[in-house]
C-alpha cells in the first residue's frame, strides 16, 4: 500500500512538473523531508515538540513505518489499525488524483 501511495504521489508530481530537472529537484527535496520527518529513524514520543509531532503525523511514511514496525515485532494494536486506515485513505485519494491527472499528460514530442 505504501508503494502505491508514493508511486501515486510521484506520478502527480511528474504530471505537474514541466521539466525533468524540476521533477528531480522536487522529488529529491521531498525524499529528504519525508525520510527525516518520519518515525523511520527514531520514534516520535508524545511529549516531543508540537511542530515535530505534527510534521511527523502529517507524513505518510510515518504510517507505513509504524504499521511495518508493529507488525514485525508482533505488537499490532488499535493504533496499528488506525495507522493502516489512515494509510489506506491517503492511498485512495492520491491514487485517484494521480489517475485523473495523468490522463491529461501528453507524451512524446
Amino acid at each position: 500500500m505504501g508503494t502505491i501511495l508514493f508511486s501515486s504521489l510521484f506520478l502527480i508530481i511528474s504530471a505537474v512538473a514541466k521539466t525533468m530537472q524540476a521533477y528531480n529537484t522536487i522529488t529529491i527535496a521531498l525524499f529528504f523531508i519525508l525520510d527525516f520527518a518520519s518515525s523511520a529513524f527514531y520514534p516520535i514520543p508524545p511529549d516531543s515538540e508540537v511542530v515535530i509531532r505534527y510534521l511527523s503525523l502529517g507524513n505518510p511514511l510515518t504510517y507505513v513505518v509504524d504499521v511495518i514496525r508493529s507488525s514485525l515485532f508482533g505488537a499490532a494494536s488499535l493504533s496499528t489499525l488506525i495507522d493502516l486506515s489512515a494509510l489506506a485513505a491517503i492511498t485512495v485519494v492520491l491514487f485517484t488524483a494521480s489517475t485523473l491527472m495523468y490522463r491529461n499528460v501528453r507524451t512524446g514530442v
